[in-house]
């Protein structure tokens, strides 16, 4: 499968640790899209991100690392853009801080809830997680293709707020007697 590997990348170990999960992913004869590969020091700049979005849109499946204390805002983004454009998510997390709190529910329900896969192996080595994750994503796949498949039988929520019939907004209230300006005074 072609994979976008999604996850922080601006420490050395973050850096360290996606080229591992990266190469263990490819022996197992998948094809990886690592966008710290393609990424200049420092560069934040359009080609980037069009260059990223081009990785995501060419996947067959997007593999998201949710470690940290709160998982890294541009891996969420990316996650947001496979789930809006129907690409299968498996996010994973081998933070052993979260392990008390319930692990996958740790941290923000819109990113446990979208995701097509999520594992929580606090104590896996980088093969382990590899192993996982591959086995994991026929299913992921599956569940992408269900949630397309309902979403492009159910009615276009914009279409159907226009075919609604119109009504009229509640008119705000007017503030109780006691909290009124008496007449003719300023502010």
């Amino acid at each position: 499968m072609r994979i976008y590997l999604a996850g922080p990348l601006f420490t050395l170990a973050e850096i360290n640790f996606n080229a591992e999960i990266a190469a263990a992913l490819s022996a197992l004869g998948h094809e990886i899209w690592l966008p710290q590969i393609y990424e200049k020091e420092g560069s934040r700049d359009a080609a980037t991100f069009a260059r990223d979005l081009r990785g995501i849109e060419q996947a067959e499946i997007v593999v998201a690392n949710m470690d940290g204390a709160d998982p890294d805002s541009g891996t969420c983004w990316e996650c947001g853009y496979a789930y809006g454009i129907g690409v299968p998510v498996v996010i994973f997390r081998t933070d052993r801080r979260s392990r008390n709190r319930s692990g996958m529910n740790s941290y923000n329900l819109m990113m446990t809830q979208s995701a097509d896969a999520r594992l929580y192996p606090p104590f896996a080595g980088v093969a382990e997680l590899a192993q996982r994750i591959d086995a994991e994503m026929p299913q992921a796949a599956a569940r992408c293709a269900d949630r397309v498949s309902r979403a492009a039988s159910a009615p276009n929520v914009r279409n159907r707020r226009r075919a609604a019939p119109h009504r009229q907004a509640p008119k705000f209230a007017p503030p109780p007697a006691a909290s009124r300006r008496p007449e003719g005074r300023q502010k």
